[in-house]
């Protein structure tokens, strides 16, 4: 029978807290924001591409007539390997396992040349001169990975992006070797890609912090929740007191609910946004090679892991920085006892990793989840890996969560209640 009141006490403090929660925020309106919004982003994606395709079709054909109505004797000769490089490449756009072959082949000349590759009769095995050569302005790393991807993509017989492009990394715009003022104008040419499948758009996302609008999602979903009972003072405490919920039960409570509904609402988010997207065009391949830096900042290289195990390494991180986010929350509320101040705080935690230096024991390093687990965070700062990384929010969480109870307890004893007698 004690037991079952229990349950029937715990039963109705967390229904209490859903109803405030549901009355207060606009869960439906955040929800469809975050699914709709990215499977929004997801579809301007696949206009682009078609978009970008087309045009280049245009290009190319605009050059085969440019280049036909020559009549000098040095441009008939330039037309005897410049027009069928021109044919190759239109025709390899009909299919995106051939145009990745081909651009593979053309990349690969710059890279490893031979003297048969400058002759006429190599050269109208190439694509046009459209694209290929400003990878070079890149360095080599770029054009090796490429290399590399592609070749991996063949292997597992993977659908490869379309069209085919020069794969970046994030010291790309460092070592750009032509005018900086030009970077983008050379991205869009030569290393323009389009994450044509859900799992790829998904960890594009990731890579452009898409997980940090999320978790500010979040936070301003649930993270006032907590700081607006404490301020209530003893209004709610005495009412739950007379069901048995301590003040300390309804911290460690609150606590739980709060990280079961972020879990859901991500989780469910997430999910319909996947299902809609593979819905659209297809779910992508798991096995898809992810680049990863390896070495230090003095000597760095690069190898390369499945999608799969990148993403389940970024789920890991970001629900420990979900976990991080609202166990300050719940300390501040117990602090402060400011619903807005503890709001505007949680919140503009997930800024922070844009403008702070990272740290290796500082919980907003790993907070930039693609770089952390693609290595690059650990190569040139000397962060923790992942996993490693994972365990860091979750000491700091546990920190935040027992000081954030401690304290309860003391304010407790010294006021006998939330330490607001005056309500």
């Amino acid at each position: 029978m004690v037991k079952k009141a229990r349950g029937d006490e715990l039963k109705t403090y967390l229904w209490w807290q859903w109803r405030i929660t549901r009355r207060i925020v606009p869960l439906v309106i955040l929800f469809l924001t975050v699914t709709g919004g990215a499977a929004l982003l997801f579809i301007h994606s696949l206009t682009q591409q078609k978009q970008y395709v087309a045009q280049y079709k245009t290009d190319i054909q605009f050059d085969l007539v440019r280049r036909d109505k020559k009549t000098a004797a040095a441009d008939k000769w330039l037309n005897t390997w410049i027009l069928p490089e021109l044919h190759n490449e239109r025709n390899a756009l009909s299919s995106p396992e051939q145009y990745a072959s081909g651009f593979a082949k053309s990349l690969n000349v710059l890279v490893h040349p031979t003297p048969a590759d400058g002759q006429p009769s190599g050269l109208r095995k190439q694509f046009s001169s459209l694209v290929v050569p400003y990878a070079q302005f890149f360095g080599g790393q770029e054009m090796n990975t490429t290399l590399t991807e592609l070749a991996l993509v063949k292997k597992r017989r993977i659908t490869p992006m379309y069209p085919a492009r020069l794969l970046l990394n994030e010291q790309s715009v460092e070592y750009f070797s032509a005018n900086p003022a030009l970077y983008s104008q050379y991205v869009q040419k030569v290393a323009k890609r389009f994450y044509e499948r859900a799992w790829y758009f998904l960890q594009y996302l990731i890579s452009q912090n898409g997980g940090l609008v999320l978790g500010a999602i979040v936070s301003f979903a649930l993270a006032w929740r907590y700081a607006l009972q404490m301020s209530a003072g003893a209004r709610h405490n005495n009412t739950f007191l007379v069901l048995g919920v301590t003040p300390t039960k309804q911290y460690w409570l609150s606590t739980l609910f709060n990280w079961g509904v972020a879990f859901a609402f991500v989780t469910l988010s997430v999910g319909l946004f996947l299902l809609l997207s593979a819905w659209r065009n297809g779910w992508g391949a798991l096995n898809y090679p992810i680049l990863l830096w390896r070495g230090d900042a003095v000597m760095s290289s690069h190898g390369f892991a499945n999608l799969g195990t990148v993403l389940s390494d970024e789920a890991l991180l970001f629900f420990a920085s979900l976990l991080f986010g609202l166990s300050f929350a719940h300390l501040l509320s117990v602090l402060v006892k400011q619903p807005l101040t503890t709001l505007l705080a949680t919140v503009s935690l997930w800024g922070v990793p844009l403008v702070a230096p990272s740290w290796r024991w500082a919980p907003w390093t790993y907070f930039n989840f693609s770089r952390v687990a693609d290595g690059y965070a650990q190569t040139f700062f000397q962060t923790y890996d992942a996993r490693g990384g994972t365990f860091v929010l979750l000491g700091w969480t546990v920190l935040f969560i027992t000081l954030g109870a401690l304290w309860l307890k003391v304010t407790e004893r010294g006021f006998g209640g939330y330490g607001d007698s005056g309500n």
